[in-house]
């Protein structure tokens, strides 16, 4: 069942899928969904194919309504990332005056030529709303309808975490009617085993919030990391309630 605050993410590039680039991109944007009340139901990365960025999104609007896309809109051959959006939505593409004045823009600033290839940036899909740069060239797209919320960022970190912060989220505060917050605490020399009974008897008592541990060893000394991730209809009620089934858990832990 697809629900209206269910998201996804698709991770667009070759460099990508060869392991020459880390994917930061993916776990910032989810971690910011989630912030915001929505559910990250699939994180997809697929290569700079039309064909195959097409299928993917067709795959993922029948999943979720949220798609945040990265990667692929700059000026070489294979930046192709909003031809796969358009085929996959059945829009045309156009050449928008309003992406061109932008890039010319940023173009002077940096003592550049519009050339054929950067001209490509302002091709959108006909009905896209732009999203300002404001650290690199490429636009980002944006196409909201009844049906569903496309937003097709930059691959570049900074460039993609500056649209997201600035455009990105605030479209999506508005039409979402749930905040979420995390609290965590690291225990030194308990074992994950060791805590497992009494992270499940909370974990079915707060059926709203999302209780996890996660493990790791410093040295010959084991650590654990408990984390309570709630929900309200502020942050600041959510971090609070977050804040205080940590706390009951963490006091159960050291009584036992």
């Amino acid at each position: 069942m697809r629900y209206p605050w269910h998201a996804a993410i698709l991770i667009i590039g070759n460099e990508i899928l060869v392991g020459r680039v880390l994917d930061t991109n993916s776990q910032k944007i989810a971690k910011t969904l989630t912030t915001l009340g929505y559910e990250v139901v699939e994180i997809r990365k697929v290569r700079d194919n039309i064909d195959e960025i097409a299928k993917a999104l067709k795959e993922l609007l029948g999943k979720a309504f949220v798609i945040i896309t990265t990667g692929g809109l700059g000026p070489t051959y294979d930046d192709v990332t909003l031809e796969g959006i358009a085929k996959a939505l059945g829009l045309p593409l156009h050449l928008s005056q309003e992406a061109l004045e932008m890039i010319k823009e940023k173009l002077e600033k940096m003592d550049l030529k519009m050339t054929k290839e950067r001209m490509k940036m302002a091709i959108v899909p006909k009905g896209s709303q732009l999203i300002p740069n404001p650290v690199g060239v490429a636009p980002g797209v944006a196409i909201v309808t009844k049906e569903y919320m496309v937003f097709a960022l930059p691959g570049v970190p900074k460039e993609m975490e500056e649209m997201l912060l600035g455009y990105v989220i605030n479209y999506l505060e508005r039409e979402s009617f749930v905040r979420k917050a995390e609290a965590c605490e690291e225990l030194r020399g308990v074992r994950e085993a060791d805590i497992a009974p009494i992270i499940e008897r909370f974990a079915k008592e707060y059926t709203d919030a999302y209780i996890k541990t996660h493990p790791r060893m410093e040295g010959d000394k084991p650590v654990v990391k408990v984390c309570v991730l709630a929900s309200s209809y502020t942050v600041d009620d959510a971090k609070c309630k977050a804040t205080a089934i940590l706390k009951r858990i963490l006091n159960e832990v050291r009584r036992g």
